[in-house]
């Protein structure tokens, strides 16, 4: 779609009433890539300019837009005239990393989208004043259910406000292209009844600092269905298993668990073991498990009697990834990974099985 209106058409009624009132959605991006593939409308920016002169409705142009997704490399306050109190979904997409702009836009948030339910994050920014200025636009957003954002946006004050969120299910660390790793956030112990509504979970922190954050308290996180851990570094064995125990007896409604996990160096030298049944023994208790990932980098070899015990403790499951990208950077020996022979008891004992690697 081209949208390219001019003045005198964005000044009548008849445009007032039969096309910005009827607007429910609007993606808008200034990168090549979203052009060649058609994904977004070529919303210009000096076609944003005029809007932002002529627009008929004050401070909406769109005054029933429910979604909004905005991809630029540029200032996003042209994404101003768009805003609408009437706002759910909110996607953001800044190639822009000056601090001070994408400040500025959070400052500008504050108190025009108070319906908000969904907000989407991507940005390679950093700063304590855009740290600052996105904790208190989240302060007031009592209606929001879910957040994604980078792996390095979950410190100490952005957790301290949205904990008390009533309504908020799922938080996402989506993956980005810096590898900043942030336990600061986390170090502390929650006060009772934090995320008293969260169901879903993304974390990148080391098993160790993961504890801590979600376990010290015990009425913390106990309904968490979704759990994702990616350790941004190097850890030991030892902490996976100390994590591990801890999850199983504090998310008894865990229905999904990923681990993604790196050795520490000191394995490298002293010789490295596969993965620990250990660690999987820890979760037998959850019951209600259909999807199971630990992305380890040295596989295990199974027999039939540690598939029987799988297929007892876990009858739901659907989803089964064990060590599915092995580092051949690592010695691989002979007894380490699971046979073909060992295909037919996965079948008999867990016949619900739709995927396995």
């Amino acid at each position: 779609m081209v949208f390219g209106v001019p003045p005198r058409i964005l000044k009548s009624t008849a445009y007032q009433w039969c096309y910005a009132k009827r607007v429910r959605s609007l993606n808008f991006g200034d990168f090549d890539e979203y052009y060649r593939d058609g994904a977004l409308c070529e919303l210009g920016l000096d076609v944003i300019g005029i809007i932002s002169l002529h627009h008929p409705y004050g401070a909406s142009f769109l005054p029933h837009i429910k979604s909004l997704g905005w991809w630029t490399s540029y200032s996003t306050l042209q994404m101003i005239p768009f805003l609408s109190g009437a706002l759910l979904y909110l996607n953001l997409h800044l190639g822009n990393e000056d601090e001070a702009q994408i400040t500025k836009i959070f400052n500008t948030l504050r108190n025009r989208t108070l319906k908000l339910k969904t907000f989407h994050l991507k940005t390679r920014a950093v700063g304590p004043a855009l740290e600052k200025a996105l904790a208190l636009w989240l302060k007031n957003m009592e209606t929001l259910e879910k957040i994604e954002s980078p792996p390095y946006y979950l410190t100490a004050s952005i957790l301290a406000t949205i904990k008390t969120l009533p309504r908020l299910q799922i938080i996402n660390q989506t993956a980005g292209s810096r590898n900043v790793h942030n336990n600061v956030g986390m170090l502390g112990t929650l006060p009772e009844n934090s995320f008293p509504s969260l169901v879903q979970l993304t974390l990148p922190a080391t098993p160790a600092s993961a504890q801590r954050f979600l376990f010290d308290t015990p009425t913390n996180f106990t309904g968490l269905t979704l759990l994702e851990l990616h350790a941004p570094k190097d850890i030991e064995a030892n902490q996976l298993l100390g994590f591990t125990k801890h999850l199983a007896i504090h998310c008894p409604m865990i229905t999904s668990i990923e681990l993604v996990l790196f050795l520490s160096s000191a394995f490298r030298s002293q010789g490295a073991t596969a993965l620990s049944i250990g660690i999987l023994e820890s979760v037998y208790p959850c019951k209600l498990l259909t999807r199971l990932k630990i992305a380890y980098p040295l596989p295990r070899e199974f027999n039939s009697a540690d598939v029987e015990n799988m297929g007892k403790a876990w009858p739901r499951m659907t989803n089964l990834s064990l060590c599915p990208e092995p580092d051949f950077s690592f010695p691989i020996l002979e007894h380490m990974g699971a046979k073909l022979s060992i295909l037919p008891a996965f079948a008999l004992h867990l016949p619900n099985l739709q995927t396995l690697e």
